[in-house]
């Protein structure tokens, strides 16, 4: 049975987190419907604890950086982002382009782990960063393996979200499963092409997927075809880290 009165207070810190500016008890309270008292005995009961603060000026409060500090702690301690950091470091050294770890989350892929390039014209894309999983390589590339409901909902999306897309998502997604990696030539930033191949963890579906992004001047689709076999390869080693056994 789930405690209303802890449900109320993540919910509350959720809204605040996601919110681009400080928020009042007035507006905290019509939004989630509850009373203005109860909303700032939350609030008293989050404050105390560290993870929001109020404005002095405005008596509007915020969320603290405090759950970032574990959420950061937790995504280093992860499995995934420890077996495949290696792999990070190795692309980016050898690219010298940004190098990112993508983890899909219900129909969105979040960024876990990135290395950027050295190059003063590179992609921004902050850890913790969550994107579209049909917009991006690193999104789609973990869906083609999914399961088939997975692909029904991605693609289901794709076409309610792009009515005039320009690719057939699904067939794309059957090509990618047959090839083994995936690329993006500006699908989502204009100028910004990428390349990403899947992980594969001990049970044999795959659980993550390691990217290159960079400036298409830099990663013209003849260089980011080169690379497939580099990047499948050290997305191998990572799977191998995680307990994999096969071969992808």
């Amino acid at each position: 049975m789930m405690d209303t009165t802890t449900a109320k207070g993540f919910q509350l810190l959720e809204r605040l987190a996601l919110s681009e500016t400080p928020r009042g008890v007035s507006e905290l309270s019509r939004e989630m419907e509850l009373t203005k008292s109860n909303v700032q005995r939350i609030l008293a009961t989050l404050g105390a604890l560290g993870y929001v603060e109020q404005e002095p000026q405005t008596s509007r409060y915020f969320a603290t950086l405090k759950m970032w500090e574990f959420g950061n702690r937790v995504r280093q301690r992860g499995p995934i982002v420890r077996a495949c950091s290696s792999m990070v470091k190795m692309l980016r050294s050898e690219t010298q382009e940004t190098t990112v770890l993508c983890l899909l989350d219900g129909l969105d892929v979040i960024y876990v782990d990135k290395l950027e390039s050295e190059n003063p014209i590179r992609l921004s894309c902050p850890i913790g960063a969550r994107l579209p999983a049909h917009a991006t390589a690193n999104g789609r590339v973990i869906v083609a393996f999914g399961d088939s409901t997975t692909i029904d909902e991605i693609v289901e999306r794709y076409e309610t979200s792009v009515p005039d897309g320009r690719m057939d998502l699904r067939k794309r997604l059957q090509q990618i499963s047959v090839r083994g990696y995936e690329t993006s030539e500006g699908d989502y930033r204009s100028g910004i092409n990428s390349i990403a191949a899947p992980v594969y963890g001990a049970t044999g579906s795959v659980v993550a997927s390691l990217g290159v992004t960079g400036p298409q001047e830099r990663l013209p689709v003849g260089r980011l075809d080169a690379l497939a076999v580099e990047l499948m390869d050290a997305a191998s080693r990572a799977s191998n880290a995680l307990g994999y056994a096969g071969t992808g």
